[in-house]
């Protein structure tokens, strides 16, 4: 789950880029199309965003301390460089 949410995360923060930045002003397609994977991976994001929170909401019921910790840690993860 954790690397399902992260990469998600790291593909809107990475793609985001892109599909604002003055070079592609004359690309339209290729911005259409990496619009169209951002816009995806913003919904798996949700999705997984969601899931998580199940996930944690189990673990708090079930008193499983290290899966709360390992759902909070996916929620902040340490800031990629």
């Amino acid at each position: 789950m954790q690397s399902i949410y992260l990469s998600n995360v790291l593909l809107a923060k990475n793609r985001g880029i892109y599909i604002t930045s003055k070079e592609l002003d004359g690309e339209p397609e290729l911005r259409n199309k990496l619009t169209a994977i951002w816009i995806s991976g913003l919904l798996d994001l949700v999705g997984s965003f969601d899931t998580l929170v199940l996930l944690e909401d189990e673990a708090a019921i079930r008193e499983f301390r290290r899966m709360i910790q390992i759902c909070e840690r996916t929620k902040n993860p340490i800031p990629f460089s």
